[in-house]
């Protein structure tokens, strides 16, 4: 006898193949979105990221799209190149061809440091810069004015910490030890002061460390009060506006925050030595995230000591004993560079600065590996971690504690050494 097979269960079944079937669409236009996302958010180089030339040589730049999953390495589409900011450069700091092919100049120029500009937005780190160094062993800055006082005579300074120019292009300088926080015109004219003057309060400054000016004109300074918030943010005319990042080790805490700076979004981050680890906070002082520890991997901190961070929003770690380290913006590990390993590495990097093009500025106490040697000052590398030169301060002891560099690539220098402390400038050549 011939059996009935039941419908109802064949139904389900086709119901439950095209089910699965819409699924695995689903999925693979997921994972295809997903690729395309990572495509468009994966991380790009620059080659070569720096050259030495003679006048009118010529030097092939490109951008390289790193791999990505299931995708190899490629050429950047879609560049647009510069020329210290320049679209296609010109005669006097060389040119550059839509393909990346710069030519240089009939003449080095001064400065002699040229910095080459890719940019496409197909990647995360949007803007490439690599370096051109016009000519082989030029000095690169010489110093054009330096002001200084008695350590024990001065009534401002004795070891001033931290540097940066407000908003009318005056200096503004911290001293860790009298506590103030004071600006001088480029002159060495006293000005004024930030805030309330030493104290505990906010509108007050105790041992601070970090001064930073922001695009909205406000002055941020981190100091190691006893109790209350370790950031302030004053006005460009010193008035205290607000304050933020308690102190401790819960997030959001820290303890002696000793580079500071701020992302593309107003976001501030910090490095905290003592906690060695960063902290972001909103720009209205809300805490964010945290990331980071001490260690011995190649991702953890050695008495971190400096934080600056690029226009790509990528973030560099000044550390002490061991180097410069660069993360993306969420705290994964790139690249480390300016090692402290004898004999050639820079060793005590008590801090880090950058400039518009994303170089970085290590203020160096020693060398070699073996202690206080003589040895440059400040120590300029590339945004990929190339050394390009070195500078010195006019006198062999002082030791620099702090830099700022304007867009012009003057240095503004803190220092202090040989029984003398104060500031100092130099210019590019």
């Amino acid at each position: 006898m011939k059996k009935n097979i039941p419908t109802v269960p064949f139904i389900l079944l086709i119901a439950a193949f095209v089910f699965a079937a819409s699924c695995n669409k689903k999925i693979s236009a997921d994972l295809a979105l997903e690729q395309k996302t990572q495509q468009q958010e994966g991380r790009a180089s620059i080659h070569p990221s720096i050259v030495t030339l003679d006048p009118e040589e010529t030097a092939q730049f490109k951008i390289i799209q790193m791999a990505t999953y299931l995708q190899p390495a490629r050429l950047a589409e879609n560049v647009t190149w510069s020329v210290n900011g320049i679209p296609g450069g010109n005669s006097q700091i060389g040119t550059i061809s839509s393909d990346g092919l710069f030519t240089a100049p009939e003449e080095i120029p001064e400065p002699h440091i040229i910095h080459i500009v890719g940019h496409t937005d197909e990647v995360q780190n949007s803007t490439q810069v690599a370096t051109v160094k016009m000519g082989a062993n030029r000095a690169c800055f010489e110093s054009v004015f330096s002001y200084s006082e008695p350590r024990d005579e001065s009534e401002y300074f004795f070891n001033p910490h931290g540097i940066t120019l407000d908003a009318d292009g005056n200096i503004a300088i911290i001293d860790e030890v009298t506590h103030y926080a004071v600006r001088f015109s480029s002159k060495g004219e006293f000005l004024g002061y930030i805030g309330d003057g030493p104290g505990q309060e906010d509108g007050e400054t105790y041992r601070p460390r970090v001064i930073l000016n922001s695009p909205d004109n406000e002055l941020f300074i981190t100091d190691q009060k006893v109790f209350g918030n370790r950031i302030q943010v004053f006005s460009n005319n010193g008035g205290f506006l607000r304050s933020f990042g308690p102190r401790g080790h819960a997030p959001g805490g820290s303890l002696r925050i000793h580079g500071l700076d701020l992302d593309s979004n107003g976001n501030a981050f910090v490095i905290d030595s003592d906690n060695s680890r960063v902290t972001g906070f909103t720009p209205e002082g809300k805490y964010l995230k945290s990331w980071g520890q001490d260690g011995y991997r190649r991702e953890d901190f050695n008495a971190p000591h400096g934080l600056v961070i690029d226009s790509n929003d990528d973030v560099f770690i000044g550390n002490y004993f061991s180097g410069i380290q660069k993360f993306d913006a969420e705290g994964n590990y790139l690249l480390t560079f300016g090692r402290g390993n004898p004999p050639d590495g820079s060793v005590y990097i008590h801090a880090i600065s950058i400039d518009q093009w994303g170089n970085i500025y290590s203020m160096v106490r020693g060398r070699r590996g073996y202690g206080y040697v003589d040895v440059d000052n400040i120590e300029m590398f590339n945004n990929n971690g190339d050394f390009v030169c070195g500078a010195r301060l006019s006198e062999k002891d002082f030791s620099a504690n702090w830099a700022y560099i304007d867009e012009k690539g003057y240095i503004y220098v803190v220092f202090a050494g040989g029984g003398r402390s104060g500031f100092e400038i130099l210019a590019p050549k």
